[in-house]
């Protein structure tokens, strides 16, 4: 089977001319070649944004892929470990290839990779379906569902079920108990700090950016509660004039972007960006 999967990337450089203010900006363009998929290893691919791969996620567990395993891999090993992922637990099957084994009683495996902060390593979560499967010996799995085993991602997001409109109980995404702590801290920190707003403005940006998935956007309520509150004792203000009356918008399901996991590995040991063109959070509908 064919896809789009190997990149040529070239950076170019060009000005932008507006009302007499010229600025010089600097973009990366990607070039797409077909890809043999059939070849083990050459076709593992990363997720362009952050957003798309917790949405992809999210899909796999709400469709059965609830038992998990995950950790951090090295730059200089990821793609050997890639590669030892799609040869041992078949993470690269069709969808075709995947009802099949589902019909026999087997279960199917995912694998997902994203490069950390540090872009030293990646952080990586194999998904497992219900039935037999070699990695259920090979892995210390857990269970989605338990709330003392929940997929977390960069030691900052977690998955978990919540209760949505109307009663029903749908997966989401939301900060874990320890990132919330130190957000709502920030926050404090910041409006106490009188003498200078930007960092007031900073911790807003952050509140902004992050994804919204709908348990982060309840969560995101009640940091601008934190924030509205700290300023009325700090400031003797109803509320903090810097937010927004917006409300934060829903992440939106669309069509998942991905780059071949050789691009990012050889953009990070030069020193570069991993993903040129990767934004960490999207508008959209509700999840």
């Amino acid at each position: 089977m064919l896809g789009t999967s190997l990149y040529f990337s070239a950076s170019i450089s060009f000005l932008f001319t507006d009302k007499n203010i010229v600025k010089k900006f600097e973009a990366d363009f990607v070039f797409v070649l077909p890809c043999d998929h059939s070849k083990p290893g050459v076709c593992m691919e990363v997720h362009v944004h952050k957003v798309g791969l917790m949405q992809d996620v999210l899909k796999h567990v709400g469709i059965g892929y609830t038992r998990h395993f995950g950790g951090i891999v090295p730059v200089t090993k990821v793609e050997a470990f890639a590669t030892r992922m799609q040869r041992l637990y078949r993470t690269d099957l069709s969808a075709a290839e995947r009802v099949r084994r589902k019909a026999l009683g087997r279960a199917n495996a995912a694998l997902f990779l994203y490069p950390r902060a540090d872009r030293q390593g990646f952080d990586f979560i194999g998904l497992l379906t219900a039935g037999e499967h070699v990695a259920a010996a090979a892995e210390m799995l857990s269970d989605a569902g338990d709330r003392r085993q929940r997929i977390r991602f960069e030691d900052r997001y977690e998955l978990l079920r919540l209760t949505a409109s109307g009663g029903q109980v749908r997966w989401t995404w939301r900060l874990t108990q320890a990132a919330f702590d130190a957000q709502a801290a920030a926050i404090r920190a910041a409006v106490r700090r009188q003498d200078d707003d930007r960092s007031v403005h900073q911790v807003i940006a952050d509140l902004y950016a992050m994804p919204g998935f709908r348990g982060v956007r309840t969560q995101m309520a009640g940091l601008l509660r934190v924030l509205h509150g700290e300023w009325q004792r700090s400031r003797q203000e109803a509320r903090c004039p810097y937010v927004s009356t917006r409300p934060k918008g829903y992440v939106r399901f669309l069509a998942i972007r991905k780059m071949p996991l050789s691009e990012v590995v050889d953009r990070m040991v030069m020193g570069r960006k991993p993903i040129p063109y990767a934004r960490v959070h999207e508008k959209g509908a509700k999840s």
